[in-house]
């Protein structure tokens, strides 16, 4: 991840010292569909064809049985283009370029996928439990694991867990684009939703409930708290929600059947 040092004014009362900082890069990355122009994204440059999929999965434009043509990514220019059998009335109904802001509400969702949940259409799988120490200590590594975080503090985390650690994690300027590139690596990887665990630094809102159902994960745990929204939808999908984890405790919001207490 690309990082510019700036000379700065660091103001503080009754001193102002100049220093040098890390300030982290904003790169955008267009999204094509089979040709069609989708999306330009604001992001940190890296990972380019697990966003660009994830986030195509993530719209419900993609499903994990799609099958994929060429994927082109040109990291110089930010671009990528995908070529895949999709529903081509769909991708015509939201075809239209959009500009997605690296905001933490860019409301990038696209209504079909909300419907779905609210419809019942959308329920998490799966048996997976998870001692709560081993949330927590997993908590404690994931919160020093990005060196770009440290150095510029612009950047969110996302990671994929199992039984025995951290399996996938990726960063971003942006809270959604780092779940995107998860959801990407999964298309790869292949690996079944239903047995991991999927952490965030950012906040729990609706969206972020909505790519954890689109990821098939049955426990979302993050840093930071859950918008009531949020829990509105987890709690319908079945998703098991845990929020302030940070050093030695947390919340166990939503789901504790999942969540091994006096482990």
């Amino acid at each position: 991840m690309g990082t510019v040092r700036r000379r700065i004014l660091e103001c503080r009362p009754g001193r102002v010292d100049e220093k040098e900082i890390q300030v982290v890069r904003e790169t955008p990355l267009t999204v094509r569909l089979n040709s069609r122009e989708l999306v330009t994204l604001l992001c940190d440059g890296e990972n380019f064809r697990e966003l660009a999929l994830g986030f195509l999965y993530n719209e419900g434009l993609l499903e994990r049985e799609t099958a994929l043509g060429r994927v082109a990514v040109n990291e110089k220019t930010g671009e990528a283009d995908v070529e895949a059998k999709v529903d081509e009335r769909l991708l015509t109904a939201i075809h239209g370029k959009r500009l997605v802001t690296t905001g933490c509400g860019k409301g990038s969702v696209f209504y079909h996928v909300l419907d779905s949940v609210k419809a019942g259409r959308v329920q998490i799988a799966g048996d997976l439990r998870l001692p709560l120490s081993f949330l927590i200590e997993q908590g404690r590594v994931l919160a020093g694991r990005s060196e770009t975080h440290r150095q510029t503090r612009g950047t969110h985390g996302a990671a994929l867990l199992d039984r025995a650690g951290v399996v996938c994690f990726r960063e971003d300027i942006g809270r959604h684009n780092a779940l995107d590139k998860l959801a990407g690596w999964l298309l790869t990887e292949r690996r079944d939703p239903a047995e991991l665990a999927l952490y965030t630094t950012g906040r729990v809102t609706s969206e972020v409930v909505l790519k954890a159902a689109r990821l098939g994960t049955p426990i979302i745990a993050s840093r930071a708290m859950p918008t009531e929204l949020a829990l509105q939808l987890a709690e319908q999908i079945g998703l098991t929600v845990v929020c302030a984890l940070r050093g030695s405790s947390c919340l166990v919001v939503l789901g504790p059947e999942r969540i091994d207490l006096e482990g």
